[in-house]
């Protein structure tokens, strides 16, 4: 699995990966999706909760960021930013599904399952777009002589 992988290039688009996903996290949930979550406060973890588990945060945004970029290094053709698009809604469809799944077992509104689903397809999306910019061609891949 880590034959030919470029170890510099998969840990700077990993370091890359993560900054982006705390900052779009940061984003969405933090001032996008504040209202919907307001709404149902007491299913959240309170502030000083939250703010304990940073370490947590950080462990499963590297966890995150690393898995993608090593799905995207393993599958990497050199096709630029259509690869990264193709990528991120493949991944998207699969993260959004598992988002939204969420409405089976939560107390949330369609509405907030449906704004995860979406959040799920965009942040892949984005993140495929990042990776297809920032992982050079044939990067990973024996040379030809």
């Amino acid at each position: 699995m880590f034959a030919n992988l470029n170890t510099s290039r998969f840990i700077l688009c990993t370091l890359i990966l993560t900054i982006f996903t705390f900052i779009y996290q940061w984003f969405v949930h933090g001032n996008l999706l504040a209202n919907e979550y307001s709404a149902i406060a007491d299913l959240w973890r309170n502030p000083e909760e939250v703010d304990a588990m940073f370490g947590a945060a950080v462990f499963f945004n590297v966890a995150l960021s690393a898995v993608l970029t090593l799905l995207y290094s393993k599958n990497h053709e050199g096709l630029g930013v259509d690869e990264g698009v193709r990528f991120g809604v493949c991944v998207g469809l699969l993260v959004g599904i598992l988002s939204a799944m969420a409405y089976m077992w939560l107390p949330i509104t369609t509405t907030l399952s449906t704004l995860w689903f979406v959040d799920g397809l965009v942040f892949s999306l984005l993140a495929g777009i990042i990776l297809s910019l920032t992982y050079a061609n044939n990067v990973g891949r024996p040379k030809k002589k």
